[in-house]
């Protein structure tokens, strides 16, 4: 049983890894296009999926405008 639950353990840590390197790419393909689907465009519920995904702290809490901050630093940071 313990094998069990470190493979499921270790299958979903591949599964935030991948959807967390999912949303920085998705971050940069919208920085590359301003005219055609920037963060400005996304709606609030599209930016706190995003923002969830790149695991960023205090998201609910904040406003569009934060949280097109918040995920445009954490995207420079991980590059």
């Amino acid at each position: 049983q313990a094998k069990s639950a470190d493979a499921k353990a270790a299958a979903a840590e591949q599964v935030r890894e991948d959807a967390t390197e999912s949303a920085k790419a998705t971050v940069a393909n919208l920085e590359r296009e301003p005219g055609n689907g920037n963060l400005e465009s996304q709606s609030k519920a599209e930016l706190l999926d995003l923002a969830a995904a790149m695991e960023i702290e205090g998201r609910t809490k904040m406003s569009k405008a934060q949280l097109i901050s918040a995920i445009t630093k954490a995207a420079r940071t991980a590059r």
